[in-house]
């Protein structure tokens, strides 16, 4: 479930606030103990890769969209949720807007405070606004880089691998048949 996975890697990304990046091992106990499905896990480790990539630039919207807070003042919790919703919103073009924003306000729910959803709904909410009027500083995303085209892309290598694979068996059978 999509929800198990974000929930991983909001542990992960929030694991980093306190020290060094996680190890590898750490990262794939993480998802075991989630009990991740092997969709989850690649759903997961796109979202993360996609939050680590685009750290920077997830920092300052979130920054821009937080009226009258300074980005240090706003909570771990609060900004680690942030960060999970804008990359998904920015980056994942298949998620409904919706569904990503209240992920994220659930996320909230479950580890911050009740004050913070608020706060977490109206920095979304105003980022998704400007996405929807073509306002949000859009032209800095690669289109190529979207999960949604990654995603398009390995499905069409794995085609292309699984042709490749029915050739090479069509051609053993084609041997075998001229043989008898």
């Amino acid at each position: 479930m999509r929800r198990d996975a974000r929930e991983a890697v909001y542990k992960l990304l929030f694991s980093n606030l306190f020290g060094d990046e996680y190890e590898e091992d750490f990262k794939k106990e993480m998802f075991f103990e989630s009990k991740l499905k092997p969709e989850d896990t690649v759903f997961a480790d796109k979202l993360l890769s996609a939050v680590k990539e685009h750290g920077e630039e997830i920092k300052n919207i979130i920054s821009d969209n937080s009226k009258g807070y300074k980005i240090d003042r706003i909570y771990s919790t609060d900004f680690v949720a942030m960060e999970i919703a804008v990359a998904e919103l920015t980056y994942f073009t298949d998620i409904p807007h919706i569904v990503s924003i209240d992920e994220a306000l659930w996320l909230v729910r479950k580890y911050s405070t009740e004050n913070s959803l608020n706060f977490v709904n109206g920095v979304l909410a105003n980022y998704n606004k400007k996405i929807e009027a073509g306002g949000a500083n859009q032209d800095n995303i690669s289109k190529e880089n979207t999960v949604e085209n990654i995603i398009k892309q390995d499905n069409a290598d794995i085609k292309e691998d699984s042709g490749k694979q029915e050739d090479i068996v069509n051609q053993d059978i084609s041997k075998d048949d001229g043989n008898n």
